[in-house]
């Protein structure tokens, strides 16, 4: 049992172990209300028991101003294509954060054909990201 409901001391979250796995059950809906609330509790239990199966994201979003954008990687071998959209009516700006192993990455918007400077720190590699209200970005990232 995870989590217990305060006032009644009934299970509220609870978990069976199967094999490798697990199953979760709540008594709560959590669907995707993580999205556009980042301090939700229900955002952290959720990375918490992602991580606890070892699951990683494969981009990650620090924004510094307006909400947090939807993000789609597809991957082929070292190359990826990253789909970078602002859901809200206000500009967004922030920084995408990707795992980059090896050498120094280079990204490409392609919507634009514009290089895009990127920042390495040992296997991460930061590009920033802008984007005005319902905007998309495409990114070609290679080594």
């Amino acid at each position: 049992m995870f989590g217990i409901f305060p006032d009644t001391g009934e299970p509220a979250l609870i978990a069976n172990h199967m094999g490798r796995g697990m199953a979760v059950l709540s008594a709560v809906p959590l669907g995707a209300s993580y999205f556009d609330r980042p301090a939700n509790p229900v955002n952290r239990l959720l990375i918490g028991l992602c991580a606890q199966a070892g699951v990683t994201p494969p981009a990650t979003f620090v924004a510094v101003q307006g909400v947090t954008p939807m993000i789609r990687v597809h991957q082929l071998g070292n190359e990826r294509v990253v789909y970078v959209l602002n859901p809200g009516e206000q500009p967004l700006a922030g920084e995408l954060i990707l795992p980059a192993p090896g050498a120094a990455g280079h990204a490409t918007e392609l919507l634009s054909g514009d290089s895009v400077a990127c920042r390495r720190d040992g296997s991460v590699l930061h590009i920033p990201v802008r984007l005005a209200a319902s905007g998309v970005q495409v990114l070609h990232v290679t080594p």
